[in-house]
C-alpha cells in the first residue's frame, strides 16, 4: 500500500502528496494521512506503523485515551440517571406523604 501525507495547492481546495507536488503545502496544526488501501483487520498494524511513523502520532496511546474518556462519559451518564431516579422518587414520596396529610 501507498500511504501519503496530503497538503493543500494554494488559494484551492485541491490536497495532493506533498512529497510529490511541490505546490502542495501541509496545513499548519493539521496531518492528513492518505492510505491507497481500504483499511480492514488484517492490514489494520500495517496502517497504524505508518501513521506513527508519517505523522507522529501514537495510535496506542490515542486509542487508549479514547477508551478512557468513553469510559468517563459512561459513568457520569450513569451518575446522573441515578441522580435522576433518586429525585423522582424523592418527589413522589414528598408528593405520598403531602396526599396523606
Amino acid at each position: 500500500p501507498h500511504y501519503s501525507l496530503l497538503g493543500q495547492v494554494s488559494s484551492t481546495d485541491i490536497y495532493r502528496d506533498v512529497s510529490r507536488y511541490k505546490q502542495a503545502h501541509e496545513v499548519p496544526g493539521i496531518r492528513i494521512f492518505r492510505s491507497s488501501c481500504t483499511l480492514y483487520f488484517a492490514n489494520a498494524e500495517l496502517y497504524a506503523n505508518a501513521v506513527k511513523k508519517m505523522c507522529g502520532a501514537d495510535v496506542d496511546k490515542l486509542i487508549e485515551m479514547k477508551k478512557k474518556e468513553a469510559k468517563k462519559k459512561k459513568q457520569l451518564h450513569e451518575k446522573a440517571e441515578k441522580e435522576a431516579k433518586k429525585a423522582i422518587k424523592e418527589k413522589k414520596d414528598f408528593e405520598d406523604t403531602n396526599d396523606k396529610v
